[in-house]
């Protein structure tokens, strides 16, 4: 019974340690678009930090080419400032994305989301689109 108990301690210990793994501030996601061409494709992840209140904005701008960062990018923005505004620095990375492309060229040219794996599903393969095998129509 002793055993069976330290057992159940041990689950416990192990489960509890992988939520706090988890745990803290999940950015939101925006397509920002292509390039007329095609050759640069951006996107932007901004939030909030959990614990230390501060707002960041993230601008990534990838050759589509040979599938890496743009020189000069990634772009990262932090207020560490609780009382800052989640806008002011998302306004902050779009004014330095502008000297890459301009947000008019890439607001001509949005594209669509054409799959996404939430990060709430952890038991998502991150690498893999599941498929519904019964079409919703």
């Amino acid at each position: 019974m002793r055993m069976l108990f330290l057992f159940a301690v041990g689950l416990l210990a192990q489960f509890a340690t992988s939520i706090a793994a988890h745990a803290g501030d999940v950015a939101e996601l925006e397509i920002l678009g292509f390039t007329k061409d095609g050759s640069v494709f951006a996107f932007e992840e901004y939030g909030v930090q959990d614990g230390s209140g501060f707002p960041y904005a993230d601008r990534y701008y990838i050759d589509t080419s040979t599938d890496s960062f743009l020189k000069g990018t990634p772009i990262r923005v932090r207020l560490e400032d609780e009382n800052a505004k989640l806008d002011a620095a998302r306004l902050q990375a779009r004014q330095k994305g502008e000297a890459i492309v301009s947000q008019a060229e890439l607001d001509a040219n949005r594209g669509i989301t054409a799959g996404f794996n939430p990060v709430t599903e952890l038991s998502a393969d991150p690498h893999r689109m599941a498929v519904n095998p019964r079409p919703i129509f």
